[in-house]
């Protein structure tokens, strides 16, 4: 599989890895595993390639589903894999960050894989890895490579990392590429041009088979296009295929648009076939395009393949599908919701379903708390700034990770904003401040990784 056109990633570029554990390695696999971070992070095939060749190319016996994006590709993934498994198919689910375990990244049919299941895949992969000096993404990515094929599952999510073009997910031929939307995020390491941003999560496309994207912008749906005339991918675009709406926190599709809106007759006749009304998991407002995107392209690959991926009732799936971290209401009171958008857009969104939520219950916004931590490569300015327009009462903290800008510094970002602003060293310091009033806990999936074990969900 040859490297496809892109943007402006170097290959041979390192950089420093983004994540360390939330609670210190207590076991010699977790060990191992975490000093891998050593070698940080390198966009690159070189390395996963060689590693899966030494081991048999297990993704050769597997069929994948890659998803790519700015946010919502973890969402996405979940959603998929809920309707292939309704649908009778046994799924393995890829996705990364993990909240607290690192066998969450490696799902299969819906369940983490145990401390004895990455133990025993740690201990087979450790001296090839150690060998090539693999990273840490490279390594958990032969992991599920090994884990999926050993299980034989019919389907595989495939979540990429960072990136795309340069991903070591691309190691996999996938059967269907999917883009959930393209905005900033990571621009140290993807750069703060959109157009380029979009070149390398569209790069995941492969010469003949379809790629479903959810881009809206019209600058970078024609880069879409750009891309699929390069690399030979047959786009099928959310919006242009699909009559879709949210209403009343329900998806409704309408049917599919001409085919020659949606790019083929099989794209057309997939779409038209999901005309009805779905409840949706989480934040309807986010979920809805996802959920969208998630349908049209199992309807569709569906058709072209022959075979039928979607249940008899795609609505029940949807509903069923559990998206942690992602607008998650915590049970009981008082009012607790956990959140990891990350970046300005996430943001954007989850305060406006906050204080949706406060109105609908009627809380008073001023008396109720944003709980706000996030790491210093993020895009921090903008999002200090929607807290600022926020009414509710607002506490800066850190998650545990070393990359977590401290209280201290988020103050000093936010400028005049921050006087009316408290701080708090960490999230149990946090949460104690906010008593009992409403908590969102937002900025970081670390954060909220930490928030579900010191609110004893874990």
């Amino acid at each position: 599989m040859p490297d496809a056109p892109g943007g402006g990633v170097e290959p041979s570029r390192r950089f420093d890895f983004p994540e360390t554990p939330l609670t210190a390695p207590t076991t010699e696999t977790e060990r191992f595993l975490y000093s891998l971070t050593r070698f940080g992070m390198k966009p690159g095939l070189e390395n996963i390639r060689a590693l899966a060749a030494r081991f048999g190319d297990p993704q050769r016996a597997l069929r994948f589903l890659h998803v790519a994006g700015t946010n919502g590709k973890g969402s996405v993934c979940h959603l998929l894999e809920r309707q292939l498994r309704a649908a009778g198919y046994s799924t393995g689910l890829f996705t990364s960050p993990h909240l607290l375990h690192v066998g969450e990244r490696l799902r299969v049919d819906g369940v983490a894989l145990g401390d004895a299941g990455v133990g025993a895949l740690v201990e087979r992969v450790a001296p090839a890895v150690a060998e090539r000096e693999a990273t840490f993404f490279e390594t958990i990515t032969l992991m599920g490579l090994l884990h999926f094929a050993e299980r034989g599952v019919d389907w595989v999510l495939w979540e990429t990392g960072l990136g795309g073009r340069l991903d070591s997910t691309r190691v996999a031929d996938a059967e269907a590429a999917l883009v959930t939307g393209i905005s900033l995020d990571h621009s140290r390491y993807l750069g703060s041009d959109l157009a380029g941003i979009a070149r390398e999560k569209l790069a995941i496309g492969i010469a003949g088979r379809p790629l479903y994207s959810a881009i809206t912008s019209p600058e970078l749906r024609a880069v879409a296009r750009e891309m699929a005339e390069a690399i030979g991918f047959e786009l099928v675009e959310r919006d242009a295929a699909l009559a879709w709406r949210l209403e009343g926190g329900e998806l409704v599709v309408e049917g599919g648009a001409s085919v020659a809106a949606a790019g083929s007759a099989a794209a057309g006749s997939a779409a038209a076939a999901l005309a009805g009304r779905y409840p949706l998991p989480g934040l309807a407002a986010v979920q809805a395009g996802n959920a969208a995107l998630a349908l049209l392209a199992l309807a569709d690959l569906g058709a072209r393949r022959g075979e039928r991926l979607l249940p008899a009732d795609p609505g029940a799936a949807l509903a069923a599908t559990a998206l942690p971290a992602r607008f998650d209401r915590l049970p009981g009171s008082p009012l607790r919701v956990i959140d990891g958008g990350h970046n300005p857009e996430a943001l954007r969104l989850t305060l406006a379903a906050w204080l949706h939520l406060l109105a609908t219950e009627g809380l008073p916004a001023a008396s109720a708390c944003v709980i706000f931590g996030c790491m210093a490569d993020k895009e921090i300015e903008p999002m200090l700034a929607l807290l600022a327009e926020c009414p509710c009462r607002v506490i800066l903290t850190a998650a545990r990770q070393p990359r977590a800008m401290s209280p201290a510094a988020l103050a000093e970002r936010a400028g005049e904003a921050a006087a009316r602003w408290e701080g708090a060293a960490d999230l149990e310091a946090a949460l104690a401040a906010a008593g009992p009033a409403p908590a969102l806990v937002t900025g970081s999936f670390y954060l909220a990784g930490e928030a579900y074990l010191v609110l004893g969900m874990a």
